[in-house]
């Protein structure tokens, strides 16, 4: 599998097919209709994994810079309310290639990049927004991403267990970079 790509402003997008799905076409309409003037404007930076023989994009990422409260379980030798890390805006894979482990290879990209972005600024933490889906927190959770606040992922594991649906549409998680080894 090709190794996820920075996207760049003169990338011929609409000569690339992505269908996040029916469920997710807010992320369709991201990649094609905004994903160019967030890099222009310098609001994220998009990476993606392209099947080059269809013309397919089959996931993408973007990130950002961002802070988070810092959460009660870490210790920290400075006191400081709030911790810089980087945001993941969006991750998402093309519906037929779900169940094949490239929203993990995005992910796992999206940290290398972080631990990177930490040796020359101040980035401790990368940021998720996760659906409140037992999918979406199982995945981030195998990953090694905890609740921002543990108390309410607590909340929402219950009411997700009892095959309830939670209030929130999504919850912070965070990934410390500091218990990042890369393995390839």
């Amino acid at each position: 599998m090709p190794k996820p790509e920075k996207l760049t402003t003169n990338f011929p997008i609409n000569d690339y097919k992505f269908d996040a799905g029916n469920n997710y076409q807010e992320f369709n309409d991201f990649f094609y209709k905004k994903s160019k003037n967030f890099i222009e404007d310098d609001l994220s930076q998009i990476y993606f994994i392209k099947e080059i023989s269809e013309k397919k994009v089959i996931g993408f990422f973007t990130i950002c810079c961002a802070r988070i409260q810092t959460p009660k379980a870490i210790s920290l030798k400075e006191k400081m309310e709030y911790i810089p890390g980087l945001l993941i805006g969006h991750l998402v894979t093309d519906e037929k290639y779900r169940g094949k482990k490239i929203g993990e290879k995005l992910l796992i990209n999206a940290i290398s990049l972080g631990k990177e972005v930490s040796k020359i600024a101040g980035c401790r933490y990368i940021i998720v927004d996760a659906y409140t889906t037992n999918e979406a927190i199982k995945f981030y959770q195998h990953l090694k991403f905890n609740f921002l606040f543990s108390t309410k992922g607590k909340k929402i594991i219950n009411k997700l267990e009892n095959g309830e649906k939670p209030k929130e549409e999504t919850t912070k998680m965070y990934f410390d970079l500091q218990q990042f080894e890369l393995q390839e």
